[in-house]
Formats: C-alpha cells, sequence, structure tokens
C-alpha cells in the first residue's frame, strides 16, 4: 500500500478516534466523573484497501474509574462520542439541521453512525430527548472537547503511535 495514503488514513483515524473519545471523557468529568482517555494503534492487519475502510487504524477508549452522577449523565456520556464525531465531520453544521428522532434512529445497531457496543450499552434506552441533551452538551463543550483531543493526538504521535509512520 502507497505510503502515504496509508498516513492519510491513520492521520484521520486518529483525528475521528481523538474527538470521539475526547467527548466522552469531556462529558463524563463534568458530570462527576473520572475517567482517563486511551489511544492506540489496532491490530488490524492493513493489507487491503477494503478493510481500512471498514476498520479503523487508530482507536481508543475512555477508562472509567469513576461514573457520572446518574444514569441519564451516563446516556449523554455514552452518546457524546459519535455525536461529536459526526459533528466534526461536517463543516457546515448540516448534521445540527437533522431531525432529532432520525439521529436517534441513525445511532442504532444497524444505523450509518452506529454506536460501538460500549457506547451503545453506556446510552442503553437513550430517547430522542437524550439525543437533543447531548447534541447541546457537546456544542458547549466543544472548545474544551477539541482541546482535549488535539492534546491527546500529539501524546499519541510523541509516544510513537501511527505504526511508526506520523
Amino acid at each position: 500500500m502507497n505510503r502515504q495514503l496509508l498516513e492519510k488514513i491513520i492521520r484521520n483515524d486518529l483525528e475521528r478516534s481523538s474527538i470521539h473519545e475526547a467527548a466522552h471523557h469531556v462529558l463524563l468529568e463534568n458530570a462527576g466523573g473520572v475517567g482517563i482517555i486511551e489511544l492506540f494503534d489496532s491490530d488490524i492487519d492493513i493489507d487491503s484497501e477494503d478493510v481500512l475502510r471498514e476498520f479503523r487504524l487508530v482507536t481508543g477508549h475512555v477508562k472509567i474509574y469513576r461514573l457520572a452522577r446518574s444514569d441519564e449523565d451516563m446516556r449523554w456520556v455514552g452518546l457524546a462520542g459519535r455525536i461529536a464525531e459526526i459533528k466534526d465531520a461536517y463543516d457546515k453544521g448540516d448534521f445540527w439541521l437533522h431531525d432529532p428522532a432520525e439521529i436517534r434512529e441513525e445511532l442504532e445497531i444497524g444505523g450509518d453512525y452506529e454506536m460501538s457496543a460500549t457506547d451503545f450499552e453506556d446510552a442503553r434506552g437513550f430517547t430522542v430527548e437524550d439525543v437533543v441533551k447531548t447534541v447541546a452538551l457537546v456544542d458547549h463543550y466543544w472548545d474544551q472537547i477539541t482541546t482535549t483531543a488535539a492534546f491527546k493526538r500529539k501524546a499519541f504521535i510523541l509516544d510513537g503511535g501511527g505504526r511508526g509512520l506520523l
């Protein structure tokens, strides 16, 4: 595979994963929880472009040491990663023009923006109102989310992440 293409894919995956995990982390900590973000190279074999379209080469999670104050807060934490990722992907904010009920459907298993199993578990029982609240929280904390993500990307690269290409 072309080195430049692979580097571009890794940078895109790092950007998306860092925004995703930073949103979880920021909402968790603002709801009284405690956790740390861990980003890492996935163990995916990079032999085909089809694999690279389906899986991320950089992924992560938030290791939670103390849960948020309530189940409701944890639902918002679970939703925050994917919602922040989608927000970041749309330069002109088109995402926010969609009906919250449509967003909820897309976050469900099988939707275009399907959440991971762990995020889905944290967000279990989420409603359209939870989507609306999470969108508002992500908007409110956006500067903190993007700053945290940038810091984590830098640390990841300095620690030698990115399969030695960054």
